[in-house]
């Protein structure tokens, strides 16, 4: 594998008249060969909503997505210097972005079994073009109006159904669409406004290969960007996220940190870019998780009050990577059956519905499906850690699948029966864990005009 020398942020520019921004950057290899990369993102707005922002605002905006797409580049080669043309960061911003890169690429780090330890080292400069921020010129925006992203699974679903019942305006948006975002967004009842993003096909055809690094990326830090962008060009005082407190736990330790596929869900994520987006973007778009104060079970425990979804959302990221044109089937959403995601998700609704209709959702009984067992111990504490993949504690499992037995639908399937023997026995106070795992938490990281909706 060849290695580089240094990896550059190049520039960013943006054409108002199409609501294109290109985004380009290089890497130097050791080889004395560099190598360029440049995505595009389209945003669905005309021309003249980019005058509604102040320069200082737009530039911020532009600045932070530029150095937020580079995960996607900076990894294949983990270059130890980077430069950044055009704009300096100061130490604080710096810290930031190593913390993002750091911890964001935990996983990937540990798969690639890199030593991270000292390697990202973002610059920063007494002199920095990220002035102060600026405010919107339009002093009329309503701080009430929400935007949210729209992932088509059950988290996203259940802050949409919250807004509205609490009659709080919003829009939805994604970052690239799916076949399940469409299909979930109808039942909605609401257009999502689709943020285009094209990856550059170089950085995609060298990571199906074996000459660079390749592996997750913290998505969500992307979606935070975008979405501070997109709310501050649609007037939208709140960009928000579904992310929940089950996703503040690891997966596994790794040269002494905490490796967490979800740590761009988590509550140190949300505090830590919340912090940047007033700072050095703009005071008057927050990005926040409605559904911070919940345990993975009690948001399936709400979902579940919403059948109109039950045929039309997914959790199952399949949706994501199957071929376009079939990634559902006639039963409705697609599950591969077979994924952590998958079995996770079984397992909560199997907590609160009874067997028909679970199967229903799901095409197949995958408590019936021996090959399932080794992910099902992972995924209740018994073997190895917990996947990388967006699933809830052990604890969780354990609750869900203990609740499934005793209305004894499940009874007699090969994962159940392991459940019955190993590790039912073992948990002495069942309505005692019960509580823990359903119980809210602390709303204080919750705007105050939200807090409403978690009181009585």
């Amino acid at each position: 594998m060849p290695k580089a020398n240094k990896f550059i942020f190049e520039s960013y520019a943006l054409d108002r008249a199409t609501s294109t921004i290109h985004f380009s950057y290089s890497v130097e290899l050791e080889t004395g060969e560099s190598l360029a990369f440049n995505e595009i993102l389209t945003f669905p707005v005309n021309a003249q909503a980019w005058e509604g922002l102040t320069p200082e605002v737009l530039e911020a905006c532009l600045q932070s997505l530029l150095l937020v797409l580079g995960l996607s580049y900076w990894k294949m080669h983990c270059a130890p210097m980077i430069e950044i043309r055009n704009f300096s960061l100061d130490a604080q911003q710096a810290e930031f972005w190593n913390t993002i890169y750091t911890k964001g690429l935990g996983e990937f780090f540990y798969r690639n079994q890199l030593d991270f330890r000292g390697l990202v080292k973002f610059p920063s400069g007494n002199l920095s073009s990220q002035a102060s921020p600026g405010v919107h010129r339009d002093e009329t925006r309503d701080p009430s109006r929400c935007l949210v992203p729209l992932g088509g699974g059950k988290d996203s679903l259940v802050t949409i159904e919250l807004l509205r019942e609490h009659g709080i305006d919003f829009d939805l948006f994604t970052l690239g669409t799916s076949l399940i975002q469409k299909q979930t967004a109808v039942v909605v009842g609401k257009n999502p406004l689709v943020i285009q993003r094209k990856l550059d096909e170089k950085m995609i055809e060298l990571s199906r290969g074996a000459e660079v690094f390749n592996g997750h990326i913290p998505i969500t830090a992307v979606y935070h960007f975008a979405g501070v962008l997109l709310a501050a060009l649609q007037g939208c005082g709140y960009v928000v996220f579904s992310n929940e407190q089950s996703s503040n736990q690891g997966n596994v330790e790794y040269l002494g940190q905490n490796i967490n596929h979800q740590w761009s869900k988590s509550g140190e994520f949300e505090s830590l870019v919340r912090d940047y987006v007033r700072t050095y973007i703009t005071p008057k778009v927050i990005p926040f998780s409605l559904l911070r104060p919940l345990s993975e079970m009690r948001i399936v425990e709400r979902f579940v009050r919403y059948p109109k979804y039950f045929q039309t959302f997914s959790s199952c990221n399949r949706n994501f990577v199957i071929a376009s044109t079939r990634p559902k089937t006639d039963r409705g959403a697609y599950w591969c059956g077979a994924c952590p995601k998958c079995a996770f998700v079984f397992a909560m609704l199997s907590a609160f519905l009874d067997k028909k209709t679970v199967v229903e959702i799901f095409g197949k009984d995958l408590y019936a499906d021996a090959a399932l067992l080794p992910l099902f111990k992972s995924l209740l504490g018994k073997e190895g850690f917990k996947p990388f993949e967006c699933v809830g504690t052990p604890e969780e499992t354990t609750v869900a699948m203990h609740k499934a037995s005793a209305r004894g639908d499940f009874a007699g399937t090969a994962v159940m029966n392991y459940f019955n023997q190993e590790t039912e026995l073992t948990v002495q106070d069942f309505s005692g864990l019960e509580q823990r795992v359903l119980e809210a938490h602390d709303t204080s990281s919750l705007p105050e005009e939200f807090r409403h909706i978690y009181e009585g």
